[in-house]
């Protein structure tokens, strides 16, 4: 389907008045070539249609004098009846110089004519999201995105005279004015326009792109989606259903300057689907990216395709912790486990005093091992790691020496089948030996001494895991 676009004649016809430009010299010294009264005949017998003011001789004549160097600002709607009366309209677009308000800044080599695609639409979502149309701002703190939201903003339009700062960027009046043409929209009134709805996926997508860049948040746990304003988050989540994606309800989830904060989660099942598709949309439009969003929603895809065993997450993330601190959405990352997972973990780990909370760096906690960790031999290491009914294996045979398969479980309450997963991991640790008896009944006995197990058994009750 070919891509809808924007003509200079159709933002003639509702924003003539509205929009001003600037031609190149030798295209204006073309349209203003007849004498000034015969313009001026012509262009007021026009301006009824445009609800505009009959244009003089004396303004024609000033128009024609500021061609060179700089030509100077004309009504959209006086460029285009001049286009048709001189038949020079094919060729007018190529001639733009800058597309502007009657007051403001502009945007330099338009991009003409503009063409509607998913970039267009995200981009209004940017302004739903963080815009202030009433003073012409895009508001955006993170640098990244700032210059991410710049990067949309001049693939749809071209090249924009814009005043980046700190806390946001300056924007030309004319662009809100096409939006508010195109979707009839109120920028007081955040909805997501109908015309999007009824177009194809990659649109859709976009909204969702640009909404979750400014508004959403991705860590190593979930993707949610949060506002205070609920009816365009209900129109995001509509959105998102329309897609394919499988969300939560909305709910509550805090407060944010004396309003509520509603949100939702893109479910777990979903957010695989959800990757794959952004993935795809950049390849054909590479401005729709995510910037560092994008490695954090790739790295939580990681973790939830990547099923690892319990007993070896407590390993893997404590081999980490010993190059150095780490964050827990470092670690997530790294042992490939959900942030409330390796969080829970870290816990009770905390509890049994073999991690430690160092410092914060932003928001969030830097954990570190502890210094009774450190302290500890390679054996005793192992030992911490251990679950709890291999503990209590380990204990029995350091304090009361060799026993068989059937001691064991009659000391110890355990079913003696069981007992191979609680043996075999001691005996692959080397903390425990297997040794026949002249009668083929098998011996276990444990080759650390007491002094070395036993307070790290005493001061450790809690099992690995």
């Amino acid at each position: 389907m070919a891509q809808e676009k924007i003509s200079i004649d159709d933002m003639a016809h509702k924003l003539g008045t509205k929009l001003m430009v600037r031609l190149s010299w030798n295209m204006t010294e073309k349209l203003f070539n007849s004498p000034s009264g015969v313009l001026s005949e012509i262009l007021s017998t026009k301006a009824a249609a445009y609800r505009a003011h009959s244009i003089s001789p004396s303004l024609i004549r000033r128009w024609r004098a500021h061609i060179w160097p700089r030509p100077i600002r004309v009504p959209l709607w006086v460029i285009c009846e001049l286009g048709k009366e001189t038949c020079l309209s094919p060729e007018m677009g190529k001639e733009v110089l800058a597309l502007s308000s009657k007051r403001g800044r502009e945007i330099l080599m338009p991009k003409l004519p503009i063409s509607v695609d998913p970039v267009f639409d995200s981009v209004l979502i940017h302004f739903y999201g963080d815009g202030a149309p009433s003073n012409h701002r895009f508001i955006q703190l993170n640098t990244e995105r700032r210059k991410l939201f710049i990067q949309k903003i001049e693939h749809v339009f071209g090249k924009l005279t814009t005043k980046e700062t700190e806390t946001g960027v300056n924007l030309p009046k004319a662009v809100f004015e096409v939006y508010k043409w195109k979707y009839e929209i109120n920028f007081q009134k955040r909805r997501v326009p109908k015309q999007i709805y009824r177009k194809n996926w990659k649109h859709k997508l976009a909204c969702i792109e640009a909404f979750l860049l400014d508004e959403g948040s991705i860590d190593g746990n979930s993707v949610s989606f949060r506002n205070t304003d609920p009816l365009f988050l209900k129109d995001i989540r509509e959105l998102c259903v329309a897609l394919g994606y499988r969300c939560s309800k909305v709910s509550k989830m805090g407060h944010r300057t004396n309003k509520e904060v509603l949100g939702f989660y893109i479910l777990s099942e979903s957010i695989p689907k959800l990757y794959e598709d952004i993935a795809a949309l950049e390849k054909e439009f590479p401005t729709l990216h995510l910037g560092t969003k994008q490695l954090y929603l790739k790295n939580l895809v990681e973790i939830l395709t990547t099923h690892g065993k319990r007993f070896s997450l407590n390993r893997s993330t404590l081999s980490i912790l010993e190059k150095g601190p780490q964050t827990i959405y470092g670690l997530s990352c790294t042992v490939k486990a959900r942030h409330s997972v390796i969080l829970n973990m870290m816990k009770r780990l905390e509890n049994r005093d073999i991690v430690r909370r160092t410092r914060k760096t932003g928001r969030a906690t830097v954990w570190e091992l502890s210094d009774s960790y450190k302290n500890m031999s390679a054996k005793q290491k192992c030992v911490i790691e251990l679950s709890r009914k291999n503990k209590q294996v380990l204990m029995y045979l350091t304090t009361n020496g060799p026993a068989t398969r059937g001691i064991l479980a009659k000391r110890l309450g355990i079913d003696r089948s069981s007992l191979y997963k609680n043996l075999n991991p001691l005996i692959q640790l080397k903390l425990i030996m297997k040794k026949f008896d002249g009668s083929g009944t098998a011996w276990y006995s444990s080759l650390i001494s007491p002094s070395e197990v036993l307070p790290v058994l005493k001061n450790n009750k809690g099992g690995g895991g």
